[in-house]
């Protein structure tokens, strides 16, 4: 067939000879850009991107991304490379940034995070092409925080929030099943429970008790009418009206 480009008329064995020296000067240097061969070849952009569109995997052996072809040794080394930076990253990255600072191939770069990624070979958290978040980050966050967790028998959702953890609450529900949910915090069933033996044993000797005095730790108001909700004896005391709650945080 012929082909009528810029005034001049191109036969399908001048596209294949084309085509085969693209193939060619691409395994010399690994990656050319569709624009380069136009200007070589004053050609449109858009015409030679028709040529090699339908050439590939014939005559052309290379990958078509973002405009430019790759060899399939460029692709491998290119993958290997984002592999081998993002493996070695400790803690939450931006993508764009790792992409400016080590000159990887934008089109590339992205495939190539999504396809390790999707394939189990890249363990994290991958937010878009926005962020990622090494799985070492998250196993280090679980150890800090069940450190504190065991240590203190609290953890405020704030602390988390700071630690990068998306949703605190589901998070130590998830880890630390058993716990109770106050409203800044997360608290343990032994805390719980010596708080609870603290106010009886203050309320059968005083006959009251200040609930914020049962606790080491700094609770609010919100936290106090959360526990006592969330507490089996009290809320089942004040039910039977041995105890009445004086204050909103009792």
């Amino acid at each position: 067939g012929l082909q009528r480009v810029g005034g001049e008329v191109l036969t399908e064995y001048y596209l294949d000879s084309l085509a085969e020296e693209i193939d060619t000067a691409l395994r010399g240097v690994g990656r050319l850009t569709l624009a380069e061969v136009a200007v070589a070849h004053a050609l449109s952009t858009d015409f030679v991107t028709s040529v090699v569109e339908s050439r590939i995997g014939a005559l052309i052996h290379a990958k078509l991304s973002g405009g430019s072809l790759f060899t399939a040794s460029y692709v491998a080394r290119h993958l290997a490379r984002v592999r081998g930076v993002l493996s070695a990253l400790h803690g939450p990255a931006s993508l764009p940034a790792l992409l400016k600072a080590h000159g990887f191939n934008e089109a590339l770069f992205y495939e190539a995070v999504g396809s390790l990624h999707a394939a189990g070979r890249l363990a994290g958290t991958l937010q878009a092409k926005t962020s990622f978040t090494p799985a070492v980050h998250r196993l280090a966050q679980a150890a800090a925080v069940g450190a504190r967790y065991e240590q203190n028998g609290v953890v405020e959702y704030a602390a988390l929030a700071r630690m990068g953890v998306r949703d605190p609450r589901a998070h130590l529900a998830s880890e630390h099943p058993g716990g109770v949910q106050l409203d800044s915090c997360y608290m343990s069933p032994a805390l719980v429970s010596a708080a609870e033996a603290g106010v009886e044993e203050a309320l059968s000797g005083a006959g009251a008790a200040d609930l914020r005095s049962a606790f080491d730790c700094d609770l609010t108001d919100a936290d106090l009418v959360a526990f006592a909700a969330a507490s089996a004896s009290l809320s089942a005391a004040v039910a039977a009206r041995r105890y009445l709650p004086l204050t909103a945080s009792l």
